[in-house]
């Protein structure tokens, strides 16, 4: 029937949502690692410092240009989520957030992969290290938000850094309805972009 229809649109849409964010954090952080990584293994990395391009013109560039793969995924994952949509149990409020955070976490790590890039010489060593910073770092988010408390202030601030608590908020229907998810939501995308802004101006 109708009502079953609608959980299945939902449970469809939480599945898409959770692996693709987790598609969109790796692809991002190693294509963005990745492409510093070949210029240093070429050496035309010390051709482009010998321009006339400024340091944030040299940074925000390879940045953007290594996210161009993740901002086609996301793009092409629209169409899919509209047509999640037309099963029912999701609404567009919970499209339009997914989306958001998804994007400002793949700002964020594909910063992290641009500032391990160019700080280390060697393929391997950049890779590693931009991998194990993040494992490392979801697993000192989480660790912050159990010693303070989820409920607390400072434990919902910590929590805002975590992309996966904020997506299992948006995806929960019971939070879009009473505004929670919207605030949860919006504190995680301020945070992964304030993160990508602190990131991209230690590395120029």
């Amino acid at each position: 029937n109708v009502g079953d229809i609608a959980r299945f649109g939902s449970l469809v849409f939480q599945l898409l949502s959770l692996v693709q964010l987790s598609l969109v954090l790796f692809f991002s952080l190693l294509f963005s690692a990745g492409s510093v990584a070949q210029e240093k293994d070429r050496r035309t990395l010390l051709l482009l410092l010998m321009t006339d391009l400024r340091d944030r013109e040299l940074v925000l560039g390879k940045l953007c240009s290594s996210l161009l793969l993740v901002v086609v995924l996301l793009a092409t994952s629209i169409p899919v989520f509209f047509l999640v949509h037309l099963l029912g149990g999701v609404s567009w409020q919970q499209i339009a957030w997914s989306l958001a955070l998804m994007a400002a976490v793949g700002l964020a790590a594909g910063s992290w992969g641009t500032l391990v890039a160019f700080w280390r010489q060697q393929t391997f060593q950049t890779l590693a290290i931009s991998v194990l910073g993040l494992v490392a770092f979801l697993g000192l988010v989480e660790g912050a938000v159990l010693l303070s408390g989820g409920a607390s202030a400072i434990g919902g601030w910590v929590a805002a850094f975590d992309p996966y608590r904020a997506m299992l908020v948006i995806l929960d229907p019971l939070g879009v309805s009473t505004g929670t998810g919207d605030r949860v939501a919006l504190q995680s995308v301020a945070a992964m972009v304030g993160l990508a802004v602190v990131l991209n101006g230690v590395t120029v």
